[in-house]
């Protein structure tokens, strides 16, 4: 779900504007025709949807609680894209109502940003499960990990093993990452 009303990021990258989504489903008390289904199996987003005016002042944690819900109800797992956590409205609207929160890092943001954010989650009462590494290369990635780190050294060799290609290395990377993976459902590890 395209939850960033101001960026609208995922739902430039899909090629979705124009098209119903979450402000839609919002201003009509539930989800309605808004998950749209993709050329990628098992993917159905909500892009940020249509309805004119509307900010990110408009979100009603109610409103998105009863939303969420129905989306679990219907999904097995429900992912929303937000702004950044330290300067966006709708990142903390949403923050109560999620499992877990994963904090998307950029090549180059600094240390003390990221410190921050986690901190900022932690006085919303939500916990960060996980950090993305954005645009950053294989060096930037063995840079930044100890050697003494075991799971790091399995993420490696794992994402080693991704490139090489198969179900076989893709396994092995998502069980380095904590993603536990059945036929059909792929869940975060606890």
């Amino acid at each position: 779900m395209d939850a960033d009303l101001v960026g609208r990021g995922l739902t430039r990258q899909l090629e979705m504007a124009g098209i119903s989504g979450l402000c839609d489903a919002v201003r009509a008390d539930k989800v309605n025709g808004d998950i749209h289904a993709t050329k990628i199996p098992s993917l159905w987003p909500c892009p940020t949807g249509v309805v004119q005016g509307f900010v990110p002042e408009h979100l009603s944690p109610g409103v998105m609680t009863r939303i969420l819900k129905q989306l679990r109800d219907q999904y097995d797992a429900v992912i929303l894209d937000t702004g950044p956590i330290l300067g966006s409205l709708e990142a903390n609207v949403h923050r109560a109502r999620l499992g877990r929160v994963v904090i998307v890092v950029s090549r180059g943001q600094s240390a003390k940003t990221v410190r921050a954010s986690i901190q900022r989650l932690r006085r919303l009462g939500a916990s960060c499960s996980g950090l993305i590494f954005n645009r950053a290369g294989t060096k930037d990635f063995d840079r930044s990990v100890s050697t003494a780190s075991v799971s790091a050294r399995s993420i490696k060799a794992s994402a080693q093993a991704a490139r090489r290609g198969g179900a076989e290395g893709r396994a092995a990377l998502m069980r380095a990452v904590g993603v536990q993976s059945t036929p059909g459902k792929e869940t975060i590890a606890p």
